[in-house]
C-alpha cells in the first residue's frame, strides 16, 4: 500500500494527481489537518484522520505540571496512530516534517522497516534543505533533549531560520527527497525528480494576469497598490486572489475588493481557492505576486510565473534571491518588462523525470 500523509490544500491537490497515477485503490490518505477540509469524496482505498499535537513552540513550559499536561495530550493523540497497520512493503509519502503528529507517523512507517519519502513542500523545501540553520537560541537547546526524551524521537532537530523554529528528522528515516523541479540540496538525502503528472494547460491567455497578495504587515494594502498601479496597463484583464490569511481576515478582505474597484480592468477574485484549481477556471498565462511559494509550481501547467518583490523598495529576500537563481529564474529589471511576451525562465530545463510507479518499485 502507498501512503500519503497531507496537512493543507496543497498537500491535497499533489496527492490527487500521485495516486491517480497509481490508482486510488493503491493508496491510502493519512490527514492530519492543517487549514483544510479532508477530501473524504476521494476513493482513496483508506482513508485515515489525526488530531494535530500541540508542540512546545517557543519555550519550555514555565512549570512542570504545563510539561506533563502537554505530554499527556500529545500521548493521547499518539495512540490514534494505532489505527494504522504498516508493513515493510509499503510506502509512506510525507509533505512536511514540521508537524509533531508527522513525525510520530514518521517514526511507525520507519520501524517497521517501510520505504519513506520526503516530498517538496513548496518553497519552503528548497530554501531549507540548502542552507544551515541559524544560531539556534539557548530555548530550543533546552526544548529538543526534551522531544528526545518525551517522544522517542532520537533523530529530532531544531532549526531556525528568519526568527521562526522548524523542526527536521534525521535524514536515517527517509530514502529520498522528491521535488518537481530538478534541484541539488545540501541536505543528505537523494534527490528524486519526481513526475507529478501535471500537464500545460490549453487555451491560457497572456494579455491576462492574475496578481497574487502576500500579507506583508502595516504595508501589505500599499504594496498591493503599488503592484497594480504598475501592472494593470499592461494586461487586458488583471485578477486579483487573497492571500489564504487575508481571505479570512474581513477587513482586509473589504479593503482588496475596495482597491480592485479603482481599476477599469481589475477584477477580485472571490474565492479562497487553491492557485492551481483557480487557473483552469481563470485561464490566466501569467501569475504575479511579491513571494508566494506557489509562483514555481505553476509553470507545469503553462503558467508563467513573476515575482516582483525586487522591484518594491526596501523588500530584500536573500534566501529567495539564491533560490530563484538555482531554477534558473529570469528576473524582470522594471515593471515595464512584466507584459505579454515576458519569459520568466531563460533556459529550458532537460532531464529525465520519475514516475511515482518506477520510485516506489
Amino acid at each position: 500500500m502507498v501512503y500519503f500523509l497531507v496537512n493543507n490544500d496543497f498537500h491535497v491537490h499533489d496527492v490527487k494527481n500521485l495516486a491517480a497515477q497509481l490508482g486510488y485503490g493503491n493508496c491510502s490518505l493519512i490527514s492530519v489537518p492543517y487549514r483544510m477540509d479532508v477530501p473524504r469524496e476521494l476513493p482513496f482505498a483508506h482513508q485515515y484522520v489525526f488530531e494535530r499535537c500541540e508542540f512546545l513552540l517557543k519555550q519550555v513550559p514555565s512549570n512542570l505540571r504545563k510539561l506533563l499536561s502537554i505530554h499527556r495530550d500529545n500521548f493521547r493523540k499518539r495512540k490514534q496512530l494505532d489505527a494504522l497497520r504498516p508493513t515493510r512493503n509499503d510506502t509512506l509519502f510525507v509533505f512536511t516534517e514540521c508537524e509533531l503528529m508527522n513525525m510520530f507517523c514518521i517514526r511507525k512507517f520507519h520501524k517497521v522497516g517501510a520505504k519513506i519519502f520526503l516530498v517538496e513542500d513548496g518553497m519552503a523545501s528548497y530554501i531549507y534543505f540548502n542552507r544551515d540553520s541559524d544560531r539556534i537560541p539557548l530555548r530550543w537547546k533546552l526544548v529538543t533533549p526534551v522531544y528526545k526524551l518525551l517522544y522517542g524521537l532520537k533523530g529530532f532537530y531544531p532549526y531556525y531560520a528568519s526568527s521562526m523554529p522548524y523542526h527536521m528528522l534525521s535524514e536515517k528515516y527517509y530514502r529520498g527527497a522528491c521535488f518537481f523541479t530538478p534541484i541539488s540540496i545540501r541536505r543528505k538525502l537523494p534527490v528524486i525528480w519526481l513526475d507529478n503528472g501535471e500537464k500545460p494547460l490549453r487555451g491560457l491567455d497572456q494579455e491576462n494576469a492574475m496578481v497574487l497578495t502576500q500579507p506583508l504587515g502595516t504595508e501589505s494594502l500599499k504594496i498591493d497598490k503599488t503592484i497594480l498601479d504598475n501592472v494593470h496597463a499592461n494586461f487586458k484583464r488583471i485578477y486579483l486572489k487573497c492571500h489564504p490569511d487575508e481571505f479570512r481576515d474581513q477587513k482586509t478582505y473589504n479593503a482588496l475588493k475596495q482597491l480592485c474597484a479603482q481599476y477599469d480592468n481589475v477584477e477580485f477574485v472571490e474565492s479562497g481557492a487553491i492557485m492551481e484549481d483557480l487557473i483552469e477556471l481563470y485561464r490566466v498565462g501569467y501569475a504575479i505576486s511579491p513571494f508566494s511559494s506557489t509562483l514555481p509550481r505553476l509553470q507545469s501547467r503553462g503558467v508563467i510565473p513573476v515575482y516582483v518583490y525586487h522591484l518594491l523598495n526596501d523588500i530584500k529576500a536573500v534566501s529567495i534571491d539564491n533560490y530563484l537563481k538555482l531554477i534558473n529564474y529570469n528576473f524582470a529589471t522594471k515593471w515595464e518588462d512584466i507584459k505579454p511576451g515576458y519569459s520568466s525562465f531563460a533556459n529550458k530545463v532537460d532531464g529525465l523525470k520519475t514516475s511515482i510507479k518506477d520510485l516506489i518499485s
